[in-house]
C-alpha cells in the first residue's frame, strides 16, 4: 500500500506499526551494492578510468587493448540485452572483468575506487545513517563484486563496518591475476551464506536487508521471519511483494524522509 501523497515513492507490505517496531529492534543492516547504493555500470566507469591513464603511462600501454576491447564488450552486451545486462549470468560478466584486469596494479585499482563512493544515489549514505541510529547498528555491504574495490569503499565511508565480495587473486608482482579466489560468490546461495556469516559475526538476530534483485530473496524471508525487516531499491517484479518498504526512485530521498518521520515519532 501506498501511505500517503507524501510518500508517493514509498510502499508498505507490511504495516506501518510493525515496520516502525522491528526497525527499532535491529541489529545489523545488510545491503547489496550495484542497482541498490549506485547504478550497476558504476565499475565499469572505473575500468574506464584506468584505460585513459593507461593510454597516457608508457608502462601501462600494453594493457590497453585488452581493457579497451572489455569495456566496449560490456557495453555490447548491454546493448544486445536491450539495457537487461542480467541475463547474462553473474559469474561470466565476473570472469569478464577479471580478464580485464588482469596484469592491472592493485595500486591502480585502489587509486581510482577511492572516490566511487560519488556515484551513490542521492540520499544513499543519509538513509543508512539513519537506519543505524548514527553507526550504532553495524552495516554491511554483501556483494558479488570485487573485494578490493569494496575495501576502499568501507576506508573512505566510516558508515561501512564490514564487506563481503570476492577477491582476485594477485600475482608475485602485487597485481590482478585473471581468476577468483576461492570460494567464489555468484548467486543468491552464495550471498545468503555470506550473510549468515556476517549475523553471526555480530551476533545480529534481526537484520536489516537491503536489495533489490531475487539474489536477496533467502535474506529477504530470513528477515521476515525472524523480526527483521526488508527493503527493496526499485525491486524487480517479481520479488517487489516480498519486501516490506519499497522504494520506486532514482534517489533514496523519499525513504529518507519516511524513515526520519517514522522514527522520529512518539510510541
Amino acid at each position: 500500500m501506498t501511505i500517503t501523497s507524501k510518500y508517493s515513492a514509498i510502499t508498505l507490505n507490511r504495516s506501518y506499526e510493525e515496520i516502525k517496531k522491528r526497525l527499532q529492534n535491529a541489529d545489523i543492516i545488510v545491503t547489496d551494492l550495484d542497482e541498490c547504493l549506485f547504478p550497476f555500470y558504476t565499475q565499469v566507469l572505473v575500468a574506464g578510468e584506468i584505460l585513459v591513464e593507461s593510454i597516457f603511462n608508457r608502462k601501462l600501454f600494453k594493457y590497453v587493448p585488452r581493457l579497451l576491447s572489455s569495456c566496449c564488450y560490456i557495453f555490447i552486451l548491454y546493448a544486445i540485452s536491450f539495457g537487461n545486462i542480467k541475463v547474462f549470468s553473474k559469474e561470466y560478466l565476473m570472469k569478464c572483468f577479471a580478464f580485464a584486469m588482469k596484469g592491472i596494479p592493485f595500486s591502480l585499482i585502489e587509486k581510482h575506487s577511492q572516490y566511487i563512493h560519488t556515484f551513490f544515489y542521492e540520499g544513499a549514505l543519509t538513509a543508512l545513517n539513519v537506519l543505524s541510529r548514527c553507526e550504532k547498528v553495524p552495516v554491511c555491504i554483501i556483494s558479488l563484486s570485487i573485494f578490493n574495490i569494496l575495501d576502499v569503499l568501507k576506508k573512505n565511508n566510516s558508515i561501512f563496518t564490514a564487506v563481503y565480495g570476492n577477491t582476485i587473486l594477485p600475482d608475485s608482482k602485487g597485481t590482478f591475476f585473471s581468476h577468483y579466489a576461492e570460494p567464489l560468490m555468484s548467486d543468491n546461495n552464495d550471498k545468503e551464506k555470506a550473510f549468515h556469516v556476517l549475523c553471526e559475526n555480530y551476533s545480529a538476530k534481526h537484520p536489516i536487508v537491503i536489495g533489490h534483485s531475487p539474489d536477496e530473496i533467502n535474506m529477504v524471508n530470513f528477515a521476515a521471519e525472524n523480526n527483521g525487516v526488508s527493503i527493496g531499491i526499485n525491486p524487480s517484479k517479481d520479488v517487489r511483494d516480498a519486501f516490506d518498504i519499497v522504494l520506486d526512485a532514482q534517489t533514496w530521498n523519499p525513504l529518507v524522509v519516511f524513515l526520519n518521520d517514522l522514527l522520529s515519532e512518539e510510541d
